[in-house]
């Protein structure tokens, strides 16, 4: 946890899928990714989630503020998005880490894409570019918290 920008801790409805925020194309609206997570809810292993609202995906998205960070790895450099570090964590503290690559592929049907683990400098430029442009969740933010994410992309 220490590794993100924000001190954070997960509400009751955003643990189980904070780490598949940042699979879904940020251009998807809120509404498809509801959706999602009611898919989610489906697996036994989030039986237990409570239904979530739009409103309330929203608020927990915009508390969560950025959505990439860098790591260092001896000699190499690689991405990885913030949402799905802190779902890792939530995973590895329930022992539910092996259950992640399945859930992906389940959230496949609803747009799930992530940025590649050794994206190119270009392939970085693209993604935060449709952040910035496409995605429909950032635009309606205020000023104060589109700086804010801006600020907390590690480049």
């Amino acid at each position: 946890m220490e590794e993100v920008k924000r001190p954070f801790e997960p509400a009751l409805l955003l643990e189980a899928v904070l780490w598949c925020f940042s699979l879904i194309p940020k251009s998807l609206t809120v509404e498809a990714l509801v959706d999602a997570i009611q898919a989610l809810r489906q697996h036994d292993q989030f039986a237990a989630l409570p239904a979530i609202s739009k409103s309330q995906l929203e608020d927990g998205l915009s508390e969560l503020g950025g959505f990439l960070r860098q790591l260092h790895q001896g000699f190499e450099e690689r991405w990885q998005l913030s949402h799905e570090v802190l779902g890792q964590w939530f995973c590895e503290q329930h022992g539910q880490a092996a259950a992640l690559p399945s859930l992906r592929l389940s959230l496949v049907p609803f747009g799930a894409i992530a940025l590649p683990e050794k994206a190119t400098d270009k392939e970085i430029e693209q993604w935060t570019e449709n952040v910035e442009t496409e995605n429909v969740h950032y635009s309606k933010l205020s000023t104060e918290l589109k700086i804010s994410v801006l600020e907390s992309l590690s480049f």
